[in-house]
């Protein structure tokens, strides 16, 4: 009887351990773990950050209606530009006033850079210097595939996918299109503000 219940006990803690094992596997790769993000899978690993908005610096989460171009960004643990982030940008698009959905780039553009070193670290030498930052970019000029889903108030949201090259920053423009990664299962969800000034 001893022996029975010690197996019985045995047969239950290794059903449930399975059980939780798998739903826990589950929902950190599909639950989105904030309101506002981007988030993408690059190489099966899932790299997602909060929307971030810098204090003092008007181009953070911005639609600049004059200009009809945007800059949103979310950075890795909500501040760190170093550790990683996303950054969209599009330009020459009047997101107040389109058709949902939209995706036909063929009179504006839609840019992506990423950089998440615990994912794809970045290892080449263009990029080991002070003036030469590097991250993972393309665009839809370059067949990225990008398409706004919803659009409420100064909420936008959207999915992306496709490759993204290695990209010198700043005072070392380059781009290697030998050196991409393939981004999928990506989307954002950003609160914006409108900045209508000329």
């Amino acid at each position: 009887m001893k022996d029975d219940f010690l197996c019985l006990f045995v047969l239950l803690l290794f059903v449930s351990c399975r059980d939780e094992d798998v739903n826990t596997s589950l929902n950190e790769e599909e639950i989105t773990q904030f309101d506002f993000f981007i988030e993408g899978m690059v190489n099966d690993l899932k790299s997602d950050f909060e929307q971030t908005n810098i204090d003092n610096v008007n181009t953070s989460n911005t639609y600049f209606s004059h200009y009809q171009s945007t800059w949103f960004e979310a950075y890795k643990n909500g501040s760190d530009s170093q550790a990683g982030y996303w950054t969209i940008r599009i330009v020459d698009l009047d997101i107040l006033n389109i058709e949902i959905p939209f995706g036909d780039w063929t009179t504006s553009e839609a840019f992506i850079s990423w950089k998440d070193d615990e994912v794809v670290p970045i290892d080449d030498e263009r990029c080991g210097f002070v003036d030469g930052r590097c991250a993972y970019s393309g665009s839809t000029s370059d067949g990225l595939i990008f398409t706004i889903t919803s659009h409420d108030n100064t909420i936008l949201s959207g999915t992306f996918s496709g490759r993204l090259y290695l990209t010198g920053i700043e005072f070392n423009a380059f781009q290697d299109k030998s050196n991409f990664d393939e981004v999928t299962k990506a989307a954002f969800r950003i609160n914006y503000r409108i900045d209508h000034n000329e």
